[in-house]
């Protein structure tokens, strides 16, 4: 355990000062601004994982030259899997670490209501990330929940929430915050997955799936789906009686909204909608505590 905790501040040390080095190489985007790369792997051309880096709005609108900068990137990416490497060299550690970096539902909808009125409920999860999550942990490319200020709102997550990245990421809170209370832990990846290159080891998804009660799935309203038969969808009925059921009560009992029941500038409907889908004990009388598709 001692040679394990001296490797990890070993591999620590290496990304601070990769990070140091990669900063000192920033430059903003010429288009939009943000000084934050991405790198992608490509079979067209044949490109790996650091062979070519971009501005992380603008994508491959921008594509960084400066040969340093991304000589500096490669170094921080190299980095970041190195730590991970040494603060988990089993697999069974790092699955359990991962279950460990749930957020409370009750600090999700704090960050939500931290967002100014006037982007709150159309900002995406892509934007939240670049703007808000990557911001704060750039000085050491930490995972969100890693934060000093984030101790009391992490734990051992019970559900995982699945959601898309291009869909307003209050809507994922709101569903979240609909079949959870406040206490209860969920593993969010805009929050335990380091937002940076190198996070390799943050995205094999299936410990989660495998270790948390429940899979709650958010995304836009679908007929298709709305339509499957309740051994697919959990809910008696299908899932139009599971969505019909979480309109009436209203995602402002979520978010805070008007006096006609929905939060400015969201939807319930098709704005988002959340688990049965994929719950793992669905077909039980009860569901993480709560009866029939958990309310």
């Amino acid at each position: 355990m001692a040679k394990v905790k001296r490797m990890a501040d070993q591999a620590a040390e290496a990304l601070a000062d990769a990070v140091a080095e990669a900063r000192s190489h920033a430059a903003p985007c010429p288009t939009c601004g943000s000084a934050f790369v991405d790198t992608w792997s490509s079979t067209d051309p044949p490109l790996a994982f650091g062979d070519r880096w971009h501005c992380a709005i603008c994508g491959l609108a921008h594509v960084i030259e400066d040969p340093a900068r991304c000589k500096a990137e490669v170094k921080a990416m190299s980095a970041v899997a190195a730590l991970d490497a040494a603060a988990a060299p089993e697999q069974a550690e790092r699955h359990r670490q991962m279950l460990e970096r749930g957020v409370k539902v009750g600090f999700l909808k704090e960050f939500v209501a931290s967002i100014p009125e006037e982007e709150r409920y159309t900002m995406t999860t892509a934007q939240t990330v670049v703007r808000l999550i990557r911001p704060q942990t750039e000085a050491t490319r930490c995972r969100y929940v890693e934060l000093p200020e984030m101790s009391a709102s992490v734990g051992r997550a019970k559900a995982m929430c699945s959601h898309t990245w291009g869909a307003p990421f209050a809507h994922a809170v709101a569903a979240v915050a609909l079949v959870f209370d406040d206490d209860d832990c969920v593993w969010f990846d805009t929050f335990a997955v380091r937002q940076w290159p190198g996070n390799g080891a943050d995205v094999d998804f299936e410990p989660i799936v495998q270790g948390t009660d429940a899979f709650v799935l958010v995304g836009l309203h679908m007929d298709e789906i709305m339509k499957l038969p309740a051994p697919v969808s959990g809910v008696e009925g299908g899932m139009e009686a599971g969505l019909e059921a979480m309109q009436s009560m209203g995602i402002e009992d979520m978010l805070g909204g008007d006096e006609d029941g929905v939060a400015p500038g969201a939807t319930v409907s098709p704005g988002a909608h959340c688990c049965p889908v994929g719950c793992r004990r669905a077909a039980e009388a009860s569901c993480l505590g709560r009866p029939s598709w958990h309310r």
